[in-house]
């Protein structure tokens, strides 16, 4: 086999592992998305604890099934599809039986065709008739969310995170919203379950949103039970480390989070029954665990040979299983069976996929049964529907007992040396002193926190080992110093629902841009639960901490309330035709001088025409607000309480600087209940 060949071959079999996932979860990681005009929003909670009671979700009728099968009858087979070769991407069922398919025009039998543009096709499938009703063709990022009793589809966008709602026969549809990390449609409540903003949250399908539990960040929903009201969810273990996950289940009636486990391994989450389990599917041997929802403990762990995929439904207690055997060179025969995770039992079921192809599976509760949509290889590509009954077999097999993959805490690779012991023990100090982590030297070395900058260790610098030492140790006193301005318990605010997270400051040498050519005194960096705040400790004053802190701070206020710097709002502030030069390397506009505020002690007569503190504050609206509150939080040279009140007074006497502080300031109130400026 040639090159190209060979590079062929890795391109599909990488794609169809890409799309096979498609049948476990309709869960996705995606960005934050923007919020949409469209949709209106209730806020149930702010950074506090979420309320103990949640909105009584609307009973839906339970349809009559039009689908049935007889307990004699195990599967089912339809025709519908027979003649469609795209590769199948997800499937729904609707509540009078029929069904809605994606199709995905540039996987064909499980090969990649380039000229194609991967677009997905929507189809609907009348099961009685057995015959395909209608259909449309739609971006390559939609895939479908769920059904509505009364015929809608649900669809979501991974390029956009627009959540669509489409009538039944896919001629006309509605985008309702924005959704990120995770969305689910849950048809007994008729609404779509997401998270959003650093919240969980609920949509109806007239678009309204109620927001819970608010700071759970990196969160995505990976499955919700509408029958205890409860997700699991999983969480980036910090925001430096994505491959290290937690999932927990969190009841929303009573905000009781539990975790269910932690790993390193990429793994789901999802409801079978009244069970949760966590599936680690790749492998020799992939795992299951058997987690108990009320107590939250580990009740069996089950494993299968090679790579095992599995689907489940908090509205069965079976699962299907879908086990990769080899049978040949690089072919793949793929079994499906069905298992009860309870009892460890199984049984094949008989139904086969050879050679690669993709698949969905989903469970329809109107008739309580399985279907699965594959595309398969015989003499032609065809793609294959099939009903099938979980109850219909006789599980007989045992399942083979084994062992979930074991989550051991990585210890940091790199320490501080041992001739900054008492430098360590000073940062030590000040952690516990006000609720923040300190990393200092080497210690950067195990992490990648910046994204714009090249940090270097103060232990690699040139300078003698005392001048080292100094400078950090003035770091320090410098910290010491500006957070003692903070409220007690301030910094405790930036942790997630969970205690977790929180301000990490970093101190070292040099921020050198990849060109080399731009410095700066400090950065401020959100990964996940983690705010960054990185400081270059040869060009610290004691303003640096203040301005960072502060992009922190909006960072919070902004996760729990998208709206609270609405840039409309914020530019009736600035000068008439005024923009933000939105350029950090050349941001020194000579126009603007007359706008800023020459120095923190000038006395000036020409307050009225002052804008801005500093000419930085140009660039953007967040360093317009990061150089005000630097400006008056702290002096220049020392910690004096009557300073302090005098420079922030200073500030108050230019009615634009004060007009800023103010808005900045009802945005802080909302949020964290007080001016932190004003304790």
């Amino acid at each position: 086999m040639d090159h190209t060949s060979r590079f062929r071959k890795a391109v599909a079999v990488l794609l169809v592992l890409v799309f096979s996932l498609s049948w476990i979860t309709g869960c996705n990681i995606s960005k934050e998305p923007e919020e949409t005009s469209e949709t209106s929003e209730t806020v149930v909670t702010t950074t506090t604890a979420a309320p103990t009671s949640t909105p009584t979700p609307t009973s839906t009728p339970t349809p009559t099934p039009t689908i049935a099968h007889t307990r004699h009858e195990k599967t089912k087979e339809y025709s519908a599809l027979a003649k469609c070769k795209e590769g199948v991407t997800g499937a729904m069922s609707f509540a009078d039986g029929d069904l809605i398919v994606a199709t995905r025009d540039d996987i064909i039998n499980g090969n990649y065709n380039g000229s194609k543009d991967g677009t997905i096709t929507l189809r609907i499938i009348d099961t009685k008739e057995d015959k395909e009703v209608c259909k449309v063709r739609t971006n390559p990022t939609t895939e479908i969310v769920g059904t509505a009793s009364d015929g809608r589809v649900i669809t979501y966008d991974n390029s956009n995170c627009e959540i669509v709602v489409w009538d039944k026969a896919l001629s006309t549809n509605k985008v309702l919203g924005k959704a990120g990390y995770g969305c689910i449609y849950d048809a007994e409540s008729e609404r779509i379950v997401f998270m959003r903003y650093g919240s969980m949250c609920f949509m109806t399908l007239d678009g309204n949103v109620t927001r819970y539990m608010d700071k759970m960040y990196a969160s995505r929903i990976e499955a919700y039970d509408p029958e205890t009201n409860s997700v699991v969810i999983c969480d980036s273990e910090d925001g430096d480390n994505s491959t290290i996950q937690e999932y927990s289940l969190i009841s929303l009636d009573d905000n009781d989070i539990k975790v269910l486990t932690e790993t390193t391994h990429f793994s789901y989450g999802m409801f079978c029954g009244k069970n949760a389990l966590i599936s680690y599917p790749y492998g020799k041997k992939s795992t299951i665990d058997v987690i108990n929802t009320k107590s939250g403990s580990k009740l069996k762990t089950w494993q299968f040979k090679g790579d095992s995929e599995i689907v489940s439904s908090p509205f069965c207690d079976r699962i299907l299983v879908k086990v990769n055997k080899k049978y040949a060179y690089n072919y793949v025969k793929k079994s499906i069976l069905i298992a009860d995770p309870a009892t460890g039992k199984y049984a094949d079921t008989g139904i086969t996929l050879k050679d690669v192809g993709q698949m969905a599976v989903f469970f329809d509760k109107a008739s309580e049964h399985y279907f699965i949509v594959d595309s398969v290889k015989d003499k032609e590509t065809k793609t294959r529907l099939i009903e099938l009954c979980p109850g219909c077999f006789d599980l007989t097999e045992d399942i083979e007992e084994g062992k979930s993959p074991v989550y051991e805490r990585p210890e940091l690779k790199y320490k501080l040396g041992s001739d900054y012991d008492e430098v360590r023990k000073k940062a030590d100090d000040l952690e516990k002193k006000y609720g923040v982590e300190i990393l200092m030297g080497n210690e950067i070395k195990d992490y990648t926190i910046s994204y714009a900058y090249k940090l270097t260790s103060f232990e690699d610098s040139d300078l003698n080992l005392e001048d080292k030492k100094w400078n950090a140790d003035h770091a320090l006193e410098v910290l010491d110093g500006d957070l003692a301005i903070y409220p007690e318990g301030f910094f405790e605010k930036f942790k997630d629902y969970r205690g977790k997270g929180g301000v990490v400051f970093v101190i070292v040498d040099r921020l050198i841009n990849e060109h080399g050519n731009f410095t700066a005194s400090g950065e401020y960096v959100a990964r996940g639960p983690v705010d960054y705040i990185v400081i270059d400790y040869n060009w610290l004053t004691p303003s640096t901490p203040h301005h960072e802190i502060w992009h922190a701070t909006e960072n919070l206020i902004v996760t729990v309330e998208p709206d609270a710097f609405d840039p409309e709002e914020w530019n009736k502030l600035n000068p008439e035709g005024f923009t933000y030069t939105e350029d950090f390397e050349k941001y020194d506009n000579e126009d603007y001088y007359k706008y800023c505020k020459p120095d923190y002690y000038d006395d000036s007569d020409e307050r009225e025409e002052i804008y801005f503190a500093r000419v930085y504050g140009t660039v953007n609206p967040r360093e317009d607000r990061a150089t005000m509150m630097e400006c008056f939080v702290g002096d220049l040279d020392y910690y004096d309480t009557s300073m302090y009140k005098s420079l922030l007074e200073l500030v108050y006497t230019y009615p634009h600087l004060k007009a800023k502080i103010e808005f900045i300031g009802a945005a802080c109130e909302k949020v964290f209940g007080y001016r932190y400026w004003q304790k």
